[in-house]
């Protein structure tokens, strides 16, 4: 394995803000996170960033969450970012 790169995965609010009509995705993202912080402690070595961001509300101008907001946040290179 060679160079840097990052391997980003996304999530929606039911992994961190359980719902009752979206249990099997809250499941879902759980697995997801714990296959993505193995998978980011398995490649740090090789320079590699496995990360995962996890948005709750809408993304967009005027939104929740502006996009410059979410792009600055990746930049940090962590492995879970969470915007609520």
């Amino acid at each position: 394995m060679r160079g840097r790169g990052t391997l980003l995965f996304t999530t929606g609010g039911t992994a961190v803000q359980p719902h009752q009509d979206r249990a099997v995705s809250g499941v879902a993202y759980a697995a997801k996170s714990a296959y993505v912080r193995m998978l980011h402690d398995a490649l740090a070595a090789a320079d590699l960033l496995a990360a995962q961001v996890t948005i709750v509300g809408t993304v967009g101008p005027g939104a929740r969450h502006e996009p410059d907001t979410v792009a600055g946040e990746l930049r940090r290179r962590q492995p879970l970012i969470v915007l609520r």
